[in-house]
Parts: structure tokens; sequence; C-alpha cells
């Protein structure tokens, strides 16, 4: 994803995360965790990057194609003989246009569309490598230069290039919009949105819950490298973000984090990934996913998609089937209470609990791994 923030350090200081989101994204695909034979034509020099990286682009990268899938998925029920097109917003360096063409959906048309200079280095690159060229030379790709918070010319840009408002659009936001600043611009691109096309599904992926201690690190994170996020910190959570999509003109919002998703959704997914590299930071995981979310907005027919996060197989979540879920009283001496998650707890005969590994906030009010082991009362 790319944005400037006028206050911020200019365009080539954000659009560095690009070219960091780029590589990472290379790194989980050469590792296995997904399949993107084009990332590697766009990454001029490759590197690895820790196992924990590498599962949260992947988990990135299943959100997003998942929303894209149920969007073709629609689609192809509802109106299999109609055009759409997907438009990929602060798109950067992103294949996904080139991965969803060369699957083969027919009367599909893509848009790239992002800051002239990115359009400009990514069309160099396409320039050098056949396979993208011959890709990028195909009607259904397009790429429109133009900034996000001048929507005027970017939907001049847009209509320029063959865009059609009145078709089934999917418009995907991944990790941008929180880049946008003033929050009146963001919020000015999901009204848009919104507004503009008739029939759209808005998918957007970014942070969630930035105000808890995990959340506390991420921001300083964005803050150190000098690409500090807007928006996250005024819809923090779920709720949040379904309200501002509904206030921003949407007809219907959903919203989940990536902790329900993978389970829903991505059981085998993640049984394979066991396999690719060893990999023991559940806890980090667990917070990860916990702190990014997927959002859906629909307008129009595309209203009529359905986004429970629940895909045929799983109609049926949450099982109905009883469950006896142990629930020990506890105390600590001490402490007032015991925030801990990620662990294991038995009872033991004397009454005791004894609790073994999990992520939480210590004594000292701070988020990190907590003691391997203990008993409580």
């Amino acid at each position: 994803a790319s944005a400037m923030t006028p206050a911020g350090p200019g365009f080539a200081l954000v659009q560095g995360t690009n070219d960091s989101s780029i590589v990472s994204k290379c790194s989980a695909a050469r590792h296995g965790y997904f399949n993107d034979p084009f990332l590697s034509r766009v990454v001029e020099k490759q590197h690895r990057r820790a196992p924990l990286i590498n599962r949260g682009y992947a988990i990135r990268y299943h959100a997003v194609t998942y929303a894209l899938e149920r969007f073709l998925e629609w689609r192809g029920r509802a109106a299999p003989d109609r055009a759409c097109q997907v438009l990929n917003l602060g798109a950067g360096f992103d294949t996904l246009a080139f991965r969803m063409l060369a699957s083969g959906p027919a009367g599909v048309v893509a848009f790239d569309v992002d800051f002239p200079e990115v359009m400009t280095n990514k069309g160099r690159l396409i320039e050098q490598d056949d396979t993208l060229r011959r890709f990028a030379s195909r009607p259904e790709y397009r790429r429109v230069a133009a900034d996000l918070r001048n929507l005027l010319v970017v939907e001049r840009e847009l209509a320029a290039a063959g865009c059609d408002f009145s078709l089934p659009t999917f418009v995907l936001s991944e990790v941008v919009l929180p880049y946008v600043f003033p929050l009146a611009a963001a919020d000015g691109v999901v009204s848009w949105v919104a507004q503009r096309f008739q029939h759209c599904t808005m998918a957007a992926y970014e942070q969630l819950h930035v105000r808890t201690p995990f959340g506390g690190v991420l921001m300083r994170h964005f803050d150190r490298i000098r690409s500090p996020l807007c928006s996250p910190t005024t819809y923090p959570t779920q709720d949040a973000q379904i309200a501002r999509y509904l206030k921003c003109g949407f007809q219907g919002a959903a919203c989940v984090d990536m902790v329900h998703l993978s389970t829903v959704t991505a059981g085998e997914i993640l049984a394979r990934w066991a396999d690719l590299e060893p990999f023991d930071e559940f806890e980090e995981w667990h917070l990860k996913c916990a702190h990014y979310g997927l959002v859906v907005g629909t307008t129009g027919d595309c209203s009529a998609v359905g986004w429970s996060f629940l895909p045929p197989a799983t109609a049926g979540w949450p099982p109905q089937a009883p469950v006896d879920p142990l629930f020990v009283p506890a105390t600590v001496a001490g402490a007032p209470d015991v925030r801990r998650f990620g662990h294991c707890a038995a009872p033991l005969p004397d009454g005791r609990v004894a609790v073994f590994g999990g992520f939480g906030v210590g004594f000292d009010l701070a988020a990190g791994r907590l003691d391997p082991q203990s008993t409580h009362q």
C-alpha cells in the first residue's frame, strides 16, 4: 500500500511501506504459504522474512483473496454474463490484478490506482519482464495514476481509463486508508466509493484495537518508521468500523478480525502452514491476528453477497452440540486478576489451577509473554 501524509514525511518514506510489504509478500510466497508467481517479478532484491512475518502476510493474502472470491462467486451466480470491475486503491506493486487475469474469470477488468510516481515505477518493472508485459498489455488491465486525496482527479482518471461506475465493482483497500491524512480525507474515500459506485463491494484490510498494549506497539512501530497511522485511532474496534462504513453511505457493512476469519475459513490452510517452517510464536501470532481486520461495505446489488464470513461448508458454525467448558474459581495472591490468553490450564486435586504459557498483561502492566507455568489457588 502507498499513501502520503501532507503533514508527515512525504511520499518517499510512505512509499517505503509498499516496498517493504511487497518484499514480505514475496518471502511468504517463496516459502509456500500461497501461490503467486508474479511477486518475484516485481521484487528486485528478495529477502527472507521471519516465520511470524510470513504468517502475517499469508493471513493478509487469505483475507483479501477470500473477500474477492466471495464477490466473484456472487457475480458468477447472480450475473454470469455481466461485466464487473476490480479496483485496487493504493495498489503499489501488488500483483493481484495479474493473479486474477491469469486465473481466467471472464469479463473482469482490473484497475491499479496509486500515485503517478508509483505507477511509473511499476510500469518500469512491467516493461522489464516479458510475462508481466504480456498481462499488462491485455485490455482487461488498466493502470491509473492519481492521488487518493484528490477524488476529482481519481474519478476523472478512472473514467478516462474506461471505468464504468454502474457495473458491479470490487474495491480493495489493503492497509491504505490508515495512512491517509487527515481523517476527513480517508473518510472521503470511503464515502466516494459508496456514493459513486452503484453496485459495490469495498473490502479494507487494516489495523484494529490500537488502544490495547499491543496496539500501542503497532502504533509506535509506524511512528518510528515515520509512517504514522490516522484512522485506526478513531475507528479502533469492529463496531466502530461498521458504523464508519454505514455513516459513509454503505447499505451494509461487516467486520471480522483475523482470529475469527482464520478459524472459520482457513482450517486446512493453517494445518498446511504448520509443515512449511519451524514456528513456535503462537501467542504473538494470536495477538497479531486479533489486531488486524477485514472490513466489508456493500451497495446496490452487491448487498446480496452476504458477509457472515462463513463458507458454505461451515454454515452451521458455531457448532450447536453441548459444550462443557471448564470454569474453576481462582484467586491470585497479590494481584487483582489474571489477564492471560493463549495458555493452557488444568485443575489440580488440591483445588489449585495449573497454568502454562500464555500472553497478556503482567504485573507491570506491560504486554508480553508471561511466566511459563504457575499455579493459582
